[in-house]
């Protein structure tokens, strides 16, 4: 399992190398300023923890000719040289936008049989915001409250691909389905296995039962009742007193050469039960 903080990087990198022109680039670092930044004396500031990351933005914001102040690690871009118009997103940018914040402050988590999806900002209205462009396409983020920071999660596979296929991460999107199928698989081998111990619970009680009746006929004597092929069922019963009927077929044929079906069989526990309840009652 790759660390969080590597394979959320391996992501932001995929969508980076996918922003070209200036208007993608602009929507791009919106999206960016919308989940990192810090509003101060008129400028966005922007800190990136991350070297890779830090020297991807600066190259971007180079490229779309962005002006920007760059000191102690941090990008401060004024808000009189690039305005933030949330609603100017239109169909075409909306994968450069939503790129654009997950590169900002957005992790993905894989944890074993666990999936995690986040960004956050320190403003509650500009996350209210994304929240409802992001949910206006059924992503269906939550909001909570976490270390100073507004937080915006997903944790159902469904979304988590869904989104990761409107910013255009591939690799990451595959990465994610081959984990879903996987645990698709995991938990259908568990109700698989889960199912056999019920079926090996239910043959163990009901061959328990059929000997304690079986014992109790021969007990009493009751051995008239049965032919020649049901008395060898008995006793064989006795002697394999966990088999399944189908494992009795088996039996009966190897030891006796008699070939008796499931059904046959069957018919031979009815019996015993038949005259177990008559016998049980006659003499009680």
């Amino acid at each position: 399992m790759r660390k969080k903080a590597s394979f959320s990087f391996e992501i932001k990198k995929e969508i980076s190398n996918q922003v070209k022109k200036k208007k993608e680039i602009t929507t791009f670092i919106n999206g960016v300023i919308y989940s990192n930044s810090i509003l101060k004396n008129n400028f966005y500031i922007l800190n990136f923890k991350n070297k890779q990351a830090l020297d991807i933005i600066l190259k971007l914001l180079s490229k779309a000719q962005i002006k920007y102040e760059f000191e102690n690690n941090l990008i401060k871009i004024s808000t009189k040289d690039l305005e933030l118009n949330f609603d100017s997103y239109y169909e075409n940018y909306l994968t450069f936008f939503f790129s654009g914040i997950f590169f900002g402050s957005g992790s993905l988590n894989l944890s074993v049989g666990s999936f995690h999806l986040e960004f956050s900002s320190r403003y509650y209205e500009i996350l209210m915001q994304i929240q409802k462009k992001l949910n206006e396409y059924d992503f269906n983020f939550k909001l909570l409250k976490r270390n100073q920071k507004y937080t915006l999660y997903i944790k159902k596979q469904e979304q988590i691909l869904d989104f990761l296929a409107a910013i255009n991460a591939k690799e990451a999107w595959s990465l994610v389905q081959q984990q879903k199928i996987d645990k698709d698989m995991n938990n259908a081998s568990n109700r698989i296995n889960n199912l056999d111990f019920k079926n090996e619970k239910k043959v163990t009680k009901a061959s328990s039962e059929l000997i304690k009746k079986i014992n109790f006929i021969l007990n009493k004597k009751l051995n008239y009742f049965f032919n020649e092929k049901e008395m060898l069922f008995l006793q064989e019963k006795l002697q394999n007193k966990n088999a399944s009927l189908a494992r009795m077929c088996e039996i009966m044929q190897e030891k006796h050469n008699l070939e008796i079906t499931k059904s046959g069989l069957n018919h031979y526990v009815r019996k015993v039960n038949k005259i177990y309840k008559e016998n049980k009652k006659a003499r009680l």
